[in-house]
């Protein structure tokens, strides 16, 4: 790549990460219930909290990906130099 920043490259990438995330948060919240179960229905129980943190974490980075993809990407590469090029030549 050329350094350009394509914005269908840029959505196609934040979507494959957003799927990622959602597996991500779907096997986790799994997890945390089977632990939650076997530990006897104790929400107090280290593995079952250990679960409920890593799994909040992503739901957190999941919130802010989906904040990012509403943005625009960077803008890079040839719009820059056609602005340097037009603004000092």
């Amino acid at each position: 790549m050329n350094g350009i920043v394509r914005k269908g490259d840029f959505e196609m990438e934040n979507k494959t990460r957003i799927r990622k995330m959602r597996r991500r948060i779907e096997n986790l919240r799994n997890k945390m219930v089977l632990a939650f179960v076997q530990n006897g229905a104790d929400m107090s129980h280290p593995q079952v909290l250990r679960l409920s943190q890593l799994l909040d974490e992503q739901l957190n980075r999941y919130e802010r990906c989906k904040v990012y993809e509403q943005s625009e990407p960077p803008r890079t590469g040839k719009l820059m130099v056609f602005a340097a090029v037009h603004h000092f030549g």
